[in-house]
């Protein structure tokens, strides 16, 4: 069984990582599985961060839909991480092993 979550609990612009909530990580640590971080960057092809992707603040999903959509070619980088095993850990430990590891490759840390 795989799952997907966002741990910031809400959705930045990108330019910062957000405190994570551990809790929904209890179903790895029940399945006794692997967490695979995932880091998502959106970059313009100078490599700076483009932010018209961001879906946040207090944009609706209809102007991030629109906003999506106007950008010619835009383009999305998801970078798979390290597996953590969630055997022998707690949630906390994990949840922060998850976050470093995003931070530092998306250079947020």
């Amino acid at each position: 069984m795989n799952a997907c979550y966002f741990p910031e609990g809400t959705t930045t612009d990108g330019t910062q990582i957000l405190p994570f909530k551990g809790s929904i990580l209890q179903a790895a640590l029940s399945a006794q599985t692997e967490v695979i971080p995932i880091a998502i960057r959106y970059p313009l092809p100078n490599h700076q961060l483009d932010t018209r992707m961001a879906y946040a603040d207090n944009t609706t999903l209809l102007e991030s839909v629109r906003n999506i959509l106007g950008i010619p070619s835009p383009i999305v980088e998801l970078h798979f991480l390290e597996p953590i095993a969630a055997s022998g850990q707690s949630r906390q430990e994990i949840n922060q092993l998850a976050r470093q590891a995003i931070g530092r490759k998306l250079g947020l840390d």
